[in-house]
């Protein structure tokens, strides 16, 4: 067993301190109070992070905002049902809603267009965001997601919306998002299931969780897609495969593989803003076919 990965997804996943910001703001979307994180200046950037996490956790503690932040202008949102922004419980205020949060963001802050990273649960609200919304995209970076594809089984998500509404938490979903090849032990997950139960509440992730079928985006809108997409997935990320579906039906995404990384560390390796910085800067000159994958230093 990786003992360095697992002790970081460990970390990663029971969450980070409190941040506080002058940088803070609140923003009505459509009567729910959202919460997003603002810092630099230059292009916008919109970060999403993943079911059951903030802008902190993912964004924040991994370093990755304020990285971003001394050449873009970079949003991290709360998403409706996480950290400080509003908590709905009925499921009728996610699925779309939280794709059209990210067009609400923009206009509360007066932006034509933005770069939008997704990472988890945040990149298949990305991937949806840029079939339904492709004149507010400047690109779109998938971490640790391929999208939510219109065949593709939600299942899983069902699974954990029961599991929640049970009391159960999140005990059967932490070994999909664990490394490829290695199990949690009974201790780690119930460590990680109450902490993060602590800090959610389980009827508003239920509900979110049972959105997950209005992300799907049919082959027929990737196919006339031209913004340049990314996908940034390590090779012991059970997402993986996700992404090597969707480069399937859509041939011009650059898939980039960080070798050693998982779904649980990835956001923190620092090849993660390499891979980032040289997309958006145009280096690799690249518009689809293989992967790329980047060997551990």
């Amino acid at each position: 067993m990786n003992i360095r990965l697992v002790t970081l997804g460990i970390a990663l996943l029971v969450g980070a301190p409190v941040w506080s910001s002058a940088d803070d703001a609140f923003f009505d979307s459509a009567g729910v109070r959202l919460r997003y994180v603002v810092q630099g200046q230059g292009e916008p950037v919109v970060l999403l992070h993943g079911i059951s996490r903030t802008a902190e956790h993912d964004w924040i503690q991994t370093g990755v905002l304020p990285a971003l932040a001394r050449q873009f202008q970079v949003l991290a949102l709360d998403q409706r049902g996480h950290g400080r922004s509003d908590k709905p419980i009925g499921t009728d205020a996610y699925g779309v809603r939280m794709v059209e949060d990210v067009a609400r963001l923009l206009d509360h802050r007066g932006l034509a267009r933005a770069h939008v990273v997704g990472y988890s649960m945040g990149g298949r609200i990305a991937l949806k965001f840029l079939a339904t919304h492709p004149q507010r995209v400047q690109s779109v970076v998938l971490v640790g997601s391929g999208g939510v594809l219109e065949e593709e089984d939600a299942a899983v998500f069902q699974a954990l919306a029961a599991e929640l509404d049970a009391g159960r938490g999140f005990a059967s979903f932490i070994p999909h998002v664990w490394p490829v090849g290695q199990v949690p032990s009974a201790e780690q997950v119930a460590a990680i299931n109450a902490e993060t139960l602590s800090r959610n509440d389980p009827r508003a992730l239920a509900a979110v969780a049972r959105g997950f079928a209005a992300w799907r985006v049919a082959p027929a809108q990737l196919a006339t897609n031209r913004l340049p997409v990314l996908a940034v997935v390590g090779d012991l990320d059970s997402a993986r495969a996700g992404v090597e579906r969707l480069q399937a039906g859509l041939p011009s995404l650059q898939v980039e593989v960080i070798a050693g990384a998982d779904h649980l560390s990835l956001l923190s390796d620092p090849r993660f803003l390499d891979v980032l910085r040289a997309f958006w800067a145009g280096r690799h000159g690249r518009t689809g076919g293989n992967a790329r994958l980047h060997p551990a230093p």
